[in-house]
């Protein structure tokens, strides 16, 4: 009879192992009673620890309260990603319909020509210019002026144009900043800030007198911002965060400094169980059964089937540590099943770096990118391949 040993992945404890064990388990039974699930659980031992708990860290103390500087600092962190946030957030708020008099004009109008103007305004090429915005301040004045989110907060302006304004100016800087060979953040913030006065002034003036919809806008564009992209938050929960998730990280970068213990106890326990065996391998685990079983002679090892696993990429990069690239696998490596979901940005196809040798199998886990790693074992259809491959 065969047994199936299941090796987990990277940042698994004793809790989730259990649970994924039981899901495996329950999900072969239901299409191969006949097998045998055996556990391979190294985290427990093997798994990477903080030795010195974690004393090398900043941020266990006391959390520091927000500056202004953070909620600047913060604000830019979503600009640099996505130049008309603060305008898009004011499309969705809306406002009061424009004020129009008779034969007067769109209270937007004046603004939108002064900001289709401001490119030639030589105190705004020259803030361009010492920032080191080469390209200057036209591709990202047309970028933005002919955006939606710009029409629409121009469409329904309020007399009140100072949040709009200021808005106008950060998206205009942001835009430019992401034309920049090697990213916003190779330019010197005071430039950057500098540019965004240049162009205030072009289009009117500072932000002083915000209405009640720009600053609906603004405290919420602020908040996002720390919630999501703010330095502070992330200063003051990098302890917590740390202890939390560093078995993710740590158990990787344990494993190919040192990733000889965990090869051997995986040989251990397929040593200690009965008849042929089929290795189950998950993420960090397919890794380690690919580097085992070119290293060691497992014999009653007849099928490894890595699911979600990076063993692939790592031989591209010449990162396996048992196996260079591009050093092919032995006569005696077993039959290999490589499991992958699209969306699960940590599974890597092998067949196309080890052709003859190893079988893609695509399958779709229903998860978004964010959870399709860890949404194998809630798909059916990993167990009707496994009890197709599995020897009886």
């Amino acid at each position: 009879m065969t047994t199936v040993v299941f090796i987990h992945g990277t940042g698994v404890r004793e809790l989730r192992y259990g649970q994924a064990l039981d899901r495996i388990r329950r999900g072969l039974s239901r299409h191969r009673p006949d097998l045998t699930v055996s556990p391979c659980y190294w985290g427990g031992t093997l798994g990477s620890r903080l030795g010195a708990d974690g004393r090398s860290v900043p941020g266990l103390g006391p959390a520091d309260d927000f500056s202004e500087q953070d909620r600047e600092r913060a604000r830019w962190a979503m600009l640099y990603d996505r130049p008309l946030y603060e305008l898009e957030l004011l499309e969705v708020a809306g406002g009061r319909p424009p004020r129009m008099t008779p034969g007067g004009r769109e209270p937007g109008a004046e603004l939108a020509e002064r900001l289709e103007a401001c490119a030639e305004q030589p105190e705004v090429r020259g803030a361009f210019e010492a920032a080191g915005l080469d390209e200057g301040p036209s591709p990202a004045v047309a970028a933005v002026a002919g955006s939606r989110a710009c029409r629409a907060a121009l469409a329904r302006l309020e007399e009140d144009t100072a949040a709009v304004r200021g808005m106008l100016a950060r998206a205009v800087t942001a835009q430019a900043l992401a034309q920049v060979d090697g990213g916003p953040g190779t330019v010197d913030p005071g430039a950057r800030d500098a540019v965004v006065g240049a162009l205030l002034d072009a289009l009117g003036g500072d932000e002083y007198g915000i209405g009640e919809v720009g600053a609906k806008v603004l405290r919420t564009a602020g908040a996002l911002a720390l919630q999501f992209g703010g330095d502070r938050l992330v200063v003051n929960r990098r302890g917590d965060w740390t202890e939390e998730r560093h078995p993710l990280a740590g158990d990787v970068m344990a494993y190919l400094a040192r990733g000889g213990g965990i090869r051997d106890f995986i040989a251990e326990r397929v040593r200690a169980v009965e008849g042929p065996v089929a290795l189950l391998a998950h993420s960090l685990g397919g890794v380690a059964a690919v580097d085992l079983l070119v290293q060691q002679e497992l014999p009653q090892v007849e099928l490894l089937v890595t699911v979600g696993s990076q063993a692939p990429f790592l031989y591209e990069l010449d990162a396996l540590p048992c196996l260079p690239f591009p050093t092919a696998l032995p006569a005696r490596f077993p039959r290999w099943v490589n499991v992958f979901d699209r969306r699960d940005l940590l599974s890597y196809l092998a067949r196309p770096v080890f052709p003859g040798r190893a079988e893609d199998v695509e399958v779709d886990n229903g998860q978004p990118v964010t959870t399709a790693h860890s949404g194998y074992w809630n798909n059916e259809s990993i167990y009707r391949l496994l009890a197709s491959e599995v020897r009886a």
